[in-house]
């Protein structure tokens, strides 16, 4: 069984600093819970009561809780300045994540272990545009994504496995950063 609970408290705001220019933000709170409770059984919906487990893989710990507890706080700013009625420029920067957890699929005991999650701070600046007495919009934007603690299951966990790497193993795990960069461009036109 998975008894999870999330909670979250958010704001949001936006600023007129001047009649073209607005500044706008917000905050998010986020409280995540997880408890997990393994009922292991044989193919034949049996209990596994052997030590040894089933085909001496899947060992018997029916009943092992694991637990995940973790708070963030996130946030947007983000700045627009209207140059004429029909460009707009704006730049935005924000932090997000993918929630952690407890491995869910483990084969043995010791692989019943917490993740925190992942996360992601992303930069965006742009313009929006109307061009051609309205027959074209085309709106430009340039992006930076910097992940941490990017989350992927392993298949091989000898470290949480008891030093054995032929044990299978199914464990989300931190497996590194990574970083995006791109450009993004869209237009729709109507000549007529």
């Amino acid at each position: 069984s998975t008894p999870a609970k999330t909670a979250a408290a958010f704001a949001d705001a936006t600023w007129h600093v001047l009649p073209k220019f607005d500044i706008s933000g917000g905050v998010r709170y986020s409280d995540e819970t997880k408890d997990y409770t393994y009922l292991r059984h044989n193919a034949d919906g049996t209990p596994i009561t052997n030590p040894a487990g089933y085909n001496g893989i899947l060992t018997a710990f029916s009943g092992t809780s694991a637990h995940f507890k973790a708070t963030r706080l996130d946030y947007r700013v983000a700045g627009q300045y209207q140059v004429t009625p029909d460009i707009m420029v704006y730049v935005d920067t924000a932090t997000g994540y993918k929630g952690g957890g407890v491995d869910p699929r483990p084969f043995v005991q010791t692989q019943a272990v917490s993740f925190n999650p992942e996360t992601l701070t992303a930069y965006e600046g742009g313009l929006k545009t109307y061009l051609f007495d309205h027959k074209m919009r085309l709106n430009l934007a340039g992006f930076y994504n910097d992940y941490q603690k990017i989350q992927l299951t392993l298949s091989s966990c000898p470290v949480q496995s008891g030093g054995n790497g032929a044990i299978p193993c199914a464990l989300p795990a931190h497996v590194g950063n990574a970083h995006v960069t791109g450009v993004e461009a869209e237009t729709e036109i109507h000549p007529f």
